[in-house]
């Protein structure tokens, strides 16, 4: 299965944790998400950690200067 950020998008936020994960990432930036991205591609059971309300903010405006 190759996942596409759509499919990404499509995932549960949940206040609780699952109870298992090969991956804890913190934080749902540019770098966060490719590399959880590729894990999941990889057959990983990953869980994301992000204090923002929506992934991915500011990743493209604090890189650009």
């Amino acid at each position: 299965m190759n996942p596409t950020p759509w499919r990404l998008a499509k995932q549960r936020v949940s206040p609780s944790l699952p109870s298992a994960a090969d991956v804890a990432i913190v934080g749902g930036g540019l770098t966060g998400l490719i590399a959880g991205l590729r894990l999941v591609e990889g057959g990983a059971k990953v869980v994301l950690f992000e204090s923002a309300p929506a992934l991915g903010q500011g990743a493209v405006g604090r890189g650009s200067g």
